[in-house]
């Protein structure tokens, strides 16, 4: 079963939310995921095109109470 792990980056903006997540992801193994939470679907949709365009995949973003949940995973 893969790695899961979560940080939770409400009220951290942008470029700051990005960066956060390029250094949790780094100390990742291959096939692990990262649950990330988000102020909402933009701030979701920029770190989500940020993202692929280094080359990960995100599987999923959802909305819940006003913040946005994207999952990565690192291959």
């Amino acid at each position: 079963m893969p790695d899961k792990h979560f940080i939770d980056l409400v009220g951290t903006a942008c470029p700051m939310n990005f960066v956060r997540i390029k250094i949790a992801l780094d100390k990742l193994g291959p096939g692990a995921s990262l649950e990330v939470r988000l102020d909402g679907r933009g701030a979701a949709e920029e770190v989500t095109r940020s993202l692929e365009d280094q080359g990960y995949r995100v599987s999923r973003i959802r909305e819940e109470m006003g913040a946005a949940e994207i999952t990565v995973v690192k291959y």
